[in-house]
């Protein structure tokens, strides 16, 4: 259900802002993963693409190995998916171009 995964999503944003704990936490738990994967399944849905984007935004703000994560389980391509996917879509572009940064 698309309505999950977007809420999902948003729960993982929110629990990783602002903390570097949390951050560490969850990308060692597999949220990347699971965020990147959710984004793979719902690519017509904007809404978990936009939540997608800011999920692993928050998840890789400052924190090194949440990038190298990212690389390893899909994230770029879901992020580049995304862009691609949703170019009209100003502020999902800009989620997905400042995750990716």
């Amino acid at each position: 259900n698309s309505r999950i995964a977007a809420f999902v999503c948003t729960i993982v944003s929110n629990t990783c802002f602002g903390s570097e704990n949390n951050k560490v936490m969850l990308g060692q738990q597999g949220a990347i993963a699971a965020v990147a994967k959710v984004m793979s399944h719902h690519k017509a849905d904007v809404s978990v693409q936009s939540r997608g984007a800011l999920a692993l935004r928050n998840l890789g703000f400052k924190c090194p190995e949440n990038h190298e994560t990212a690389g390893k389980v899909g994230a770029i391509e879901a992020l580049l998916n995304a862009i691609v996917n949703n170019f009209d879509n100003r502020e999902l572009v800009h989620q997905s171009s400042v995750a990716l940064a």
